[in-house]
């Protein structure tokens, strides 16, 4: 949920689909001769835009129907999945495609099912035993190709996959106006090659284009890449610690989004912190001209700026927030970030510089980390699904006639439209 997520499932989902489209290729240029290359390919993509395109169309129309009427059978549901799944990998077969690509579109016209999420959670269990599966697969071939790839080239290529890819998110990211840690945190998603580069690479060797010891390399560093960018995911607010200042630079000055009437320091009552899904409903329920929002995603405040708030583009782990924006003015200060760690590290800062006036509110997910912010000083935890009851129920308390279920109505189809676009 967090926006370095997203950004980082969206980088891998184009991965994905560019994998794809050379697969296509792939596929065409094994059964085509020199001479007729071009026709080969043309006749390739002619015939995968038409199977892309018929099962868009089946996922979109038939599929919904399909599901609708089995949903509430959970055995059926789930062979009716799988049988969708190898029916469309044998048509992708006899089309003269791999059978990961297969699986690609069937997994794409499932996701448009409204029983996506049913369907996930049964094939979840399979899903796993795969997973084992697919690296018990790539440990042996590990094993098996050991001596056919030599330590300095796959050291060499391991390297600028764990360290170039991360910096050239971050460069492209700093470009495009986001902070540095969101920058950080999604460049180290993606330090770590896909398991389409194995099968790019399984395809080539059948058809001639490279040796086994190449296979060898790219299977060396496949392995290196998944297990250390694990860690990466893992410790990365740790990492982001270390060298937050010396990545200050790949920020662009000049997409900086701040507040324009206090260039040195920045004063409001309310200072609301992120500003997504539960953010923005509470800032549109707060006064616009006493109140500040902090966020770090460009295209939130740049929005938010249209309605008339007073925004800063900025992260609360960055110093320099601290520096510009005045809490001790504050009456409330509100946090909607749904992290135990960042309430925490919230919490301590302001500890740190001395901060005793105004009320602090956090978010917690879970019971669990809400005793915890409660232990360490939070005036209040935001539980939405606490918080959502208890306003829910006062407000039709407040109101016998059922009236404010229509205003209630009106205002969470405007805020559903505002959500929408952004997804």
């Amino acid at each position: 949920q967090s926006l370095y997520g997203r950004i980082s499932v969206g980088v891998l989902l184009v991965q994905d689909l560019i994998a794809v489209i050379i697969l296509v290729f792939l596929a065409g240029l094994k059964d085509g001769g020199t001479s007729s290359v071009f026709i080969v390919l043309l006749i390739t993509l002619l015939k995968a835009s038409g199977l892309f395109a018929f099962t868009f169309f089946l996922g979109r129309k038939a599929l919904p129907y399909v599901f609708e009427k089995v949903a509430e059978s959970q055995e059926l549901l789930f062979l009716i999945s799988l049988a969708w799944v190898f029916i469309v990998v044998a048509l992708v077969k006899w089309l003269g495609f791999s059978i990961e690509m297969g699986g690609f579109l069937a997994g794409l016209s499932l996701a448009n099912s409204s029983e996506n999420f049913q369907i996930g959670a049964k094939i979840r269990p399979l899903r796993d035993f795969f997973i084992v599966i697919f690296f018990v697969i790539l440990g042996f071939s590990a094993m098996l190709h050991g001596f056919q790839a030599d330590v300095l080239p796959v050291l060499a290529f391991s390297l600028f996959v764990l360290i170039g890819n991360p910096l050239i998110v971050l460069i492209m990211m700093g470009i495009l106006g986001y902070k540095k840690r969101t920058s950080f945190l999604t460049g180290l998603t993606v330090a770590q090659i896909s398991e389409f580069s194995l099968i790019l690479m399984a395809m080539g060797l059948k058809l001639g284009h490279v040796s086994q010891g190449v296979v060898a390399l790219v299977t060396f560093v496949g392995v290196i890449t998944i297990a250390m960018s694990t860690y990466f995911m893992v410790y990365a607010d740790f990492f982001f610690a270390k060298v937050s200042k010396f990545i200050g630079f790949f920020e662009r000055k000049k997409f900086r989004i701040e507040i324009e009437e206090k260039p040195d320091s920045v004063a409001r009552g309310v200072i609301l912190i992120g500003c997504h899904r539960v953010g923005q409903s509470i800032a549109f329920g707060l006064p616009k001209d006493d109140t500040l929002i902090i966020d770090f995603d460009p295209e939130v405040i740049l929005d938010l700026r249209k309605h008339g708030f007073d925004v800063f583009l900025g992260d609360f782990s960055d110093p320099e927030i601290f520096e510009r924006v005045v809490f001790d003015e504050a009456n409330l200060v509100i946090s909607t970030s749904p992290s135990l760690a960042d309430g925490l590290e919230l919490l301590s800062r302001l500890k740190r510089r001395g901060y005793k006036g105004p009320k602090i509110v956090l978010r917690a997910e879970r019971e669990s980390d809400a005793w915890i912010l409660y232990d360490k000083g939070a005036d209040y935890v935001i539980m939405p699904h606490f918080t959502a009851g208890q306003y829910f129920g006062r407000t039709v308390t407040l109101d016998p006639d059922m009236g404010i279920l229509d205003r209630l109505r009106e205002k969470d189809l405007v805020m559903l439209k505002r959500v929408s676009k952004k997804v």
